[in-house]
């Protein structure tokens, strides 16, 4: 049986440099390069009480795109395909691929390896006032459903 775990029960701090969010109100041309950085707070202190022994995140993943893009609606039981494959078993590639073939998505990025609930991890990537608004996704493991994310 699958155990659900509410959203306010999961402390993972995301350090966003905002300014992406901020891009789309300001008078500027060309694009701009920003860091994300994941900071996994998941930690038996933290959740002491079933506290899986082998808890990590799956590679992190980030896009920039448009108003006309949303990863994944807070409370939705919908995912597109890669996002459902990032949420079970953590790999990117389907995610990838629907980001490459949507025009609403300017700039990707995903990370190399999984790495630990109390590790972190950064990527770049690149918005512009065309595609200011970003999201991001990585999968808790080792649960086949759980993940965390920012859907702007």
């Amino acid at each position: 049986q699958k155990t659900k775990i509410k959203q306010t029960e999961m402390h993972v701090s995301l350090l966003l440099l905002l300014a992406p969010l901020l891009v789309a109100g300001l008078d500027c041309t060309g694009s701009r390069i920003y860091d994300i950085t994941l900071n996994g707070m998941w930690t038996s202190a933290t959740h002491p009480v079933e506290y899986p022994s082998n808890a990590h995140f799956s590679p992190l993943n980030v896009a920039s795109h448009n108003g006309d893009y949303s990863l994944f609606v807070s409370g939705s039981s919908m995912a597109s395909p890669g996002l459902e494959v990032v949420a079970e078993i953590g790999s990117p590639a389907l995610l990838r691929e629907e980001w490459q073939e949507n025009a609403n998505v300017f700039s990707q990025s995903h990370g190399g390896r999984a790495f630990g609930s109390s590790d972190s991890q950064s990527l770049r990537f690149e918005a512009n006032q065309q595609f200011p608004y970003i999201s991001v996704a990585t999968m808790l493991a080792p649960s086949s459903d759980w993940f965390t994310g920012v859907s702007s």
